[in-house]
């Protein structure tokens, strides 16, 4: 084998080890980060140490699940406060472009929503299917929801890829509060 033969095949090996060790880390960093699993015991104090020990507030658990979709999931109102004052970006989002105040809106956690939109999450946002926060909360009937959407700038006439808006799915869900919400700050019917 000549000299160039020889590099080839030297780059050949590192790239190799490169990639092993890419996927160690990668495996460590979604199955065993000290983060994901404080996140998975609802633990405010354990979340708080492994941030104090460099865990990185945007990790995903080994499903590519965001950490403040995590805690926005369970309804852990503190330890997505916590992630967030560490730099977690609010409008991360998951492998079908939901993020954690679309999760927050269907849910109807009214507390997850105020504190997402307080730090810079997008109400406009939307998944790939082109649902935004508004047509979550709209579609689940959470009127409360729907208020501070309105009230933090969402478009109350975004439709999805159905062609659907928020309105369109309060009046077919029979949500009279969310449809008041929605008629009084000028939706199309």
């Amino acid at each position: 084998m000549g000299s160039f033969g020889k590099i080839i095949a030297a780059i050949a090996v590192i790239a190799a080890i490169g990639a092993i060790s890419a996927r160690a880390e990668i495996n460590l960093l979604a199955e065993e980060n000290p983060l994901i699993i404080a996140i998975s015991n609802g633990s405010l104090a354990e979340a708080q140490q492994a941030l104090l020990r460099g865990s990185n507030a945007n990790a995903r658990d080994q499903n590519g699940m965001p950490a403040i979709m995590l805690a926005t999931s369970s309804g852990e109102v503190d330890v997505a406060r916590l992630l967030l004052d560490s730099n977690a970006a609010a409008d991360v989002q998951d492998e079908y472009g939901n993020s954690a105040l679309m999760l927050a809106a269907q849910r109807g956690d009214l507390d997850l929503v105020k504190l997402l939109l307080a730090h810079g999450a997008n109400p406009n946002l939307a998944n790939k299917s082109g649902e935004t926060p508004l047509i979550k909360g709209a579609k689940a009937g959470h009127a409360a929801v729907v208020t501070q959407l309105v009230h933090s700038g969402a478009k109350v006439n975004l439709t999805d890829y159905t062609g659907r808006s928020a309105f369109s799915y309060a009046r077919d869900n029979r949500r009279a509060q969310v449809i008041k919400v929605l008629s009084e700050a000028g939706a199309a019917r």
